[in-house]
């Protein structure tokens, strides 16, 4: 892995189990991009390099709350570089490029939280989706993006921090790529999601973003793909 000090770090929020090939293949992926050190928060798998950063947090709570926490703890430890590329361990680097672009779904929010309610009207994903329209419209934003997309994306440390601190008690840090993104107006290309959930969706071979679900990364076409130019 090659390392540049003028680079952005990597910041991976990992979930506490032993079996995830996706990460191993994600972190393949870096080489792809020019970075700095790479930091793993949350937990690190016992076959993970030593040449990676572990940053340990308290695993101890259900999913998002867990990566709540792992960011939390993160952004207070003094080796995350102010610049760093936030990843989750099913993003995929698929080609070269010189650094990471903005970029943001089709539609504003409201498309998705119309979309999301009539899917799953009381999940989790939809309350705080909403939670973050509302408290960006208290903050005088009302054209808003979102951000919610399965690539990688490009924060601020000072700032993040900042726009966290700003954020009400106990409110959602699920949707903060979207909270980040209008707050800063960091705007960016409009895409499609890369997310593969099975081999019925129309695959991006071409893109340089991919993202996979558990199922599709071990089953589908799109892991093999995955697997096989990042081996």
């Amino acid at each position: 892995m090659t390392v540049r000090t003028n680079e952005p770090d990597v910041l991976y929020l990992v979930k506490p189990s032993e079996d995830n090939d996706e990460l191993r293949y994600s972190l393949r992926s870096l080489k792809n991009v020019p970075h700095g050190r790479v930091f793993l928060a949350g937990y690190m798998p016992s076959w993970v390099k030593s040449e990676y950063e572990y940053i340990p947090a308290e695993q101890d709570s259900e999913k998002y709350q867990n990566t709540r926490n792992n960011l939390r703890t993160a952004l207070r430890d003094p080796r995350l570089g102010n610049e760093f590329i936030l990843m989750n361990d099913d993003f995929f680097i698929m080609k070269p490029i010189e650094k990471i672009p903005a970029l943001r779904r089709l539609k504003n929010i409201e498309h998705y939280i119309d979309l999301f309610s009539r899917l799953k009207s009381d999940g989790y994903y939809v309350q705080a989706m909403v939670a973050t329209r509302d408290i960006l419209q208290e903050w005088g934003i009302h054209a808003i993006s979102s951000y919610e997309l399965h690539v990688p994306m490009l924060f601020d440390k000072n700032k993040l921090l900042a726009l966290m601190r700003k954020l009400p008690e106990n409110s959602p840090s699920r949707h903060i790529r979207t909270l980040y993104g209008n707050y800063y107006g960091i705007d960016g290309e409009r895409i499609r999601d890369v997310k593969v959930i099975n081999d019925d969706q129309e695959i991006d071979y071409e893109g340089i973003f991919l993202s996979t679900s558990d199922e599709s990364f071990e089953q589908g076409k799109v892991g093999e793909y995955i697997r096989d130019v990042l081996s």
